[in-house]
């Protein structure tokens, strides 16, 4: 990911769209213009839909919170088969997922996704996450199948679907910017790839309108198909629509096209508490903060410098920053460079996310700190001394081209076959070896021993391990075929032999 307008951060401090307070209503609504066809959202289910930063948050809590039961649907951002090697771990730490039940579905093959055994995962589900990407492979793979149906069975049990970016778009009735000969996101109507979900009917959503400058790309949707309302939604900001309402969680802007001129624009903004009827088409729209434009300062070259340097979120995850220039620019591990901006000395923000980062010094105006405020959460980060900050990044280099070689070698780690197959074995007991996984994977473990044991039983007795590869990461990939069933499993291990990471997903 090159820019934080598409950053998937690690979890609890993703772009997380937190409500603004408000105190009262303004004693008036805006009565918007009627059109052909009402829109209707679930009945008795939720949407959680992102303008591209993902909304966790909300969604969670819809989903049950620690009792939910995740499904996890990342095929918009699947390009190829070797990507599926390359997806985030969504339902292992650091995952948004890893504390509750959670699978991943994922194929192409429309026989695969009207298929029983694939839908399994969905029939009890309580969430479904829907990732970003491009939409029409979403449309591509499930439009018409039984996992679109098993989808909105979801959502009449009252649970909730979300999704950012593709996964915003997918989720209206009409679908815009569904190019996919040529793949081409600048075109707005494309025949043969209009048709959405429609878990959210006669609406058209877009996407990272603030980010991507798309504030009147609609306009030519709204003019050919005026039977719609459009909405369109700023980089971090969501929207929960259930039934006929709309609720707008923040923190920015959502843009909703009714057909009307609006000072010049077929469009208004509703903010963070605002609400919208969607068959009436009646805003109720409540009290904002007055909104304070960040003012953009330069400060020297010199100042600059006294921030560079490494910052640690987690035992493998650091903050860069350096100045490149007369730039600062921050630069997380295994993702781009993103410029930061001073509006004082020691407070920065990037342009492409609702984010602050601040840096605090020690009385002797020495910096020690960095604090990251994105959605309503602080996450401080210690400066490394230089000696600590070199031996990390050498450890990072040298751990960077031993996974380069093991993937191009394409050989199993020692004893990783035999670490899975114990691992396997334990979780079946619901006895898991705690001493022999690294601490985060530990911690993870504990909290799902039950479902991990269930999932395991439900497999019946294993029959074969069977090594297929080492993925980009660096983690083996095995075929594990069980009795009810075939699953891959992905397996590092840390130096000492312990099991640093492992996630599991249906085949």
């Amino acid at each position: 990911m090159s820019v934080w307008n598409e950053i998937e951060w690690p979890a609890g401090f993703l772009g997380v769209a937190l409500r603004n307070c408000v105190s009262a209503l303004i004693s008036f609504t805006m009565v918007l213009s009627a059109v052909a066809a009402p829109s209707h959202g679930p009945a008795k289910g939720y949407l959680v839909i992102t303008g591209g930063a993902p909304d966790y948050k909300h969604f969670m809590e819809l989903a049950g919170g620690s009792k939910a039961r995740i499904v996890v649907i990342p095929t918009a951002g699947v390009t190829s088969p070797a990507a599926l090697a390359m997806l985030p771990p969504y339902c292992s730490a650091p995952g948004p997922f890893a504390a509750v039940h959670c699978a991943v579905l994922h194929t192409t093959d429309r026989a695969v996704a009207d298929s029983a055994d694939f839908v399994a995962p969905l029939k009890d589900a309580t969430g479904a996450w829907l990732e970003g990407g491009r939409h029409w492979r979403l449309a591509d793979a499930y439009l018409g199948t039984r996992t679109l149906k098993e989808l909105f069975s979801l959502l009449d049990r009252g649970g909730v679907i979300g999704g950012g970016s593709a996964g915003a778009t997918i989720q209206g009735s009409y679908m815009v910017r569904g190019s996919s000969n040529p793949d081409d996101n600048t075109i707005m109507m494309a025949p043969g790839h209009e048709t959405g979900f429609g878990f959210f009917t006669y609406v058209t959503i877009d996407q990272h309108v603030d980010a991507r400058g798309r504030e009147n790309d609609l306009a030519v949707v709204m003019k050919a198909h005026p039977e719609l309302l459009g909405l369109g939604l700023d980089q971090s900001t969501s929207i929960t629509v259930h039934g006929d309402v709309i609720t707008v969680n923040g923190p920015q802007r959502v843009a909703v096209w009714d057909g009307k001129d609006h000072d010049g624009k077929g469009y208004y903004h509703l903010r963070a508490g605002d609400t919208l009827n969607t068959v009436t088409r009646v805003a109720t729209v409540v009290e904002h903060p007055q909104e304070t434009a960040r003012k953009e300062i330069t400060l020297p070259k010199e100042t600059l410098a006294k921030y560079a340097g490494l910052y640690e979120m987690s035992p493998r995850v650091h903050m860069t920053i350096t100045v490149e220039g007369e730039q600062l620019i921050s630069q997380l591990t295994g993702q781009g460079k993103v410029p930061l901006f001073a509006e004082s000395d020691g407070k920065f923000f990037p342009k492409v996310v609702d984010a602050q980062l601040e840096f605090v010094k020690d009385g002797n105006g020495k910096v020690t700190t960095l604090i990251l405020h994105q959605g309503g959460a602080d996450r401080p980060m210690k400066r490394l001394e230089d000696a600590e900050a070199k031996r990390v990044a050498e450890e990072s280099a040298a751990r960077a081209a031993l996974v380069a070689q093991r993937f191009k070698d394409q050989k199993p780690q020692p004893g990783s076959e035999a670490a899975l197959r114990r691992n396997i074995e334990e979780l079946r007991l619901g006895e898991p070896k705690y001493d022999l996984m690294s601490p985060e994977l530990a911690d993870v473990t504990r909290r799902q021993v039950p479902q991990l044991k269930a999932q395991i039983t439900r497999l019946g007795a294993l029959q074969s391990v069977s090594f297929k590869g080492v993925g980009p990461g660096g983690m083996d990939i095995y075929e594990v075929k069980f009795e009810n069933g075939s699953t891959e499993w992905r397996i590092v291990l840390a130096a000492d032999g312990k099991i640093e990471g492992v996630g599991v997903r249906p085949l």
